[in-house]
């Protein structure tokens, strides 16, 4: 479970999160919605580590994240729009670096089973910097998941996907849950919070402005409609 207790960070001068409560048990699924520029990414970034809160708490397992931070970033998976893929590296040489990265055992049959489960075996000794976007994408999903990690952070990780990557993604995603991986997305397609979350936040100005555990994408669309109108 990751608890954020009071959380707030800046940027500069200018505050993005401000006073964020929220938390994501294992084997939830959490989305944040939210118009451009209201923290959504600084949120994700915060919880990776990337970005250090200014101020508040943060706990993974009933324990400060800050103290046990090694542990913790070995535990998470990350999906975005950026891949960090090496461009002049094959999959298997990416996938590689990343196994090797995060201590994967019985790194070569692990990186075959990935490659085949995202349908990219076949390119496999083929420079990425070949590769379209969906792609690189397929690549991604493998390269965050290989590692087992039971925390996934997830930055419109539909981005540049066929209507098989999408399904692809749904479907790893279900397993993650079924798997008690904790999940955090962020996306603008109210069609996919239905179909794997369990919950929403809505941030607004860096606030968490309003959550719901109703999921349907009718219900997200009128609650978006009313907290944006109303701001």
């Amino acid at each position: 479970m990751i608890v954020l207790h009071n959380v707030q960070k800046k940027l500069g001068m200018r505050p993005v999160l401000r006073h964020i409560h929220m938390e994501v048990k294992k084997g939830e699924c959490l989305s944040i919605v939210g118009p451009n520029g209201a923290g959504k990414t600084t949120l994700l970034k915060v919880c990776a580590c990337i970005h250090q809160i200014d101020a508040g708490s943060m706990y993974w397992n009933g324990q400060d994240v800050y103290k046990q931070l090694t542990e913790y970033k070995r535990n998470l998976g990350w999906i975005s729009h950026h891949h960090f893929l090496y461009e002049n590296f094959t999959p298997v040489e990416n996938l590689r670096f990343y196994s090797e990265l995060y201590g994967v055992k019985n790194c070569e049959e692990t990186i075959k089973r990935w490659l085949k489960i995202v349908d990219l075996y076949v390119f496999k000794d083929i420079p990425v910097r070949t590769f379209s976007k969906g792609m690189k994408q397929r690549l991604s999903l493998a390269r965050a998941l290989l590692h087992e990690p039971s925390i996934l952070l997830l930055d419109e990780p539909f981005t540049g996907l066929d209507q098989d990557g999408v399904q692809l993604l749904f479907h790893l995603l279900q397993q993650e849950k079924e798997k008690q991986t904790a999940i955090m997305m962020v996306t603008h397609d109210f069609s996919h919070i239905e179909k794997i979350s369990n919950k929403v936040i809505f941030l607004h100005k860096g606030e968490i402005a309003a959550e719901s555990v109703q999921t349907e994408e009718k219900h997200i669309k009128e609650m978006y409609k009313t907290l944006v109108d109303e701001r």
